[in-house]
């Protein structure tokens, strides 16, 4: 091969050395052999014709960066925002996907680590309350009261009913509210989910059904409360035996541990946004429970 330029020198091959600041290429319009080119010449022509990169763009995967900057200056990808206690990571179940940020599921932690070393999980259509170490009873529940007990979820969970157990003497038709309250240092504050339903029956579990209350991994309330004046429900004896729940605390330790958190409220089928204050106090009568199941 040969390649003739211009001042007198002609190339030999490729091998042969190319001079400092020369290119191979061609200037001259249309096809033709292939030329020694000044690469200052060539950038002249090429500024001339409006050729060369005009324009550049930074594309990075949205919700995970945002760009800023324009051809000229700097492009920078500046991490998002993100919304507190998620994770990058991949889908939560199903094929393989591209990572996000998303909560922690169950199958994210194995049982030696997280939440799951303090319980054993949940399993499907079983009855989960409150954590309390108290017999059993039949509990006269005072209307116009929010009864609150602590209740420990080890993940992000989602529970689809709320139930109670009407003992005996409930009045057919009247009001009772469930729900669950966020905890803050030790008591129920901020309401996170709210169902009711009325009276049907004795003796016999009443069920909400169709719910979908995803509790955040850690301590939560379950609040009970009720406008009938004649009902007795499942609860847990902690006056006389004096075993209620000491993650509640005690005044001192002559005192029983504290049964449950109350409240005075006026019934509402809706429950009250923020549970009320000052009136909380820990008590150690007994109390109603509320059940979940997944």
């Amino acid at each position: 091969m040969t390649i003739s330029k211009s001042p007198n020198r002609t190339i030999r091959g490729i091998r042969d050395s190319i001079p400092s600041g020369y290119v191979l290429g061609r200037t001259s319009s249309g096809d033709g052999a292939t030329e020694l080119v000044s690469y200052r010449e060539l950038s002249k022509q090429m500024s001339a014709s409006g050729s060369g990169v005009s324009s550049v763009a930074l594309s990075l995967d949205s919700g995970l960066y945002t760009v800023a900057g324009s051809p000229g200056s700097d492009l920078v990808g500046t991490l998002d925002t993100q919304a507190a206690n998620t994770v990058f990571a991949g889908p939560a179940s199903g094929s393989a996907a591209k990572p996000a940020f998303r909560g922690l599921v169950a199958a994210d932690i194995l049982s030696s680590a997280g939440g799951l070393a303090f319980h054993p999980g949940f399993a499907s259509g079983r009855y989960y309350g409150a954590v309390v170490a108290a017999q059993t009873i039949s509990v006269g529940v005072t209307p116009n009261v929010l009864y609150a007990l602590p209740f420990f979820c080890p993940v992000d969970t989602t529970f689809t009913e709320a139930s109670f157990l009407v003992w005996s003497n409930g009045t057919n038709g009247k009001g009772v509210v469930v729900g669950v309250y966020a905890n803050n240092n030790g008591n129920p504050s901020t309401l996170e989910f709210g169902a009711s339903t009325t009276i049907s029956g004795t003796f016999n579990t009443h069920a909400i059904t169709g719910l979908s209350w995803l509790l955040s991994s850690g301590w939560h309330w379950l609040v009970f409360a009720s406008e009938d004046t004649n009902l007795n429900v499942r609860g847990v004896d902690m006056l006389l035996h004096d075993m209620s729940t000491w993650v509640m605390g005690a005044a001192g330790l002559g005192n029983g541990a504290g049964g449950c958190v109350k409240s005075n409220w006026t019934y509402s089928s809706t429950l009250p946004s923020t549970f009320p204050s000052p009136a909380v106090v820990y008590d150690g009568t007994n109390a109603p429970m509320v059940f979940l199941r997944l």
